[in-house]
């Protein structure tokens, strides 16, 4: 879907929540390992933005928020906080405007 996109030149952020991390294993060179995951920016440490998380995919005009299925569940950390539900708006917010048309959640 995300490919479709950008052949049609729209700009599309991937944002990789499963925590088998498949979306990143798919879409990023083997050899290039995020320095930073989603999970840093939505557990570890606010301080942290989306734009720096974010990293270029195989696919010209997709980028990615990538998952790190090595380390912990997100699932069952955001499920007891109530505010959880925020968080991922509150991060992508740290991203300028009008640098994607779509942003796609798995």
């Amino acid at each position: 879907m995300a490919g479709a996109m950008a052949q049609r030149k729209r700009r599309v952020l991937l944002i990789d929540m499963d925590q088998q991390g498949n979306l990143t294993k798919v879409t990023l060179d083997e050899s290039a390992a995020p320095d930073l995951y989603i999970n840093d920016i939505l557990i570890d440490d606010p301080k942290i933005t989306a734009e720096e998380v974010t990293v270029e995919t195989t696919i010209p005009a997709v980028d990615l928020l990538p998952a790190n299925p090595g380390r912990i569940n997100l699932d069952e950390i955001l499920t007891d906080n109530y505010d959880a539900i925020y968080f991922l708006r509150e991060a992508l917010e740290t991203i300028p405007e009008n640098k994607y048309d779509f942003a796609v959640i798995d």
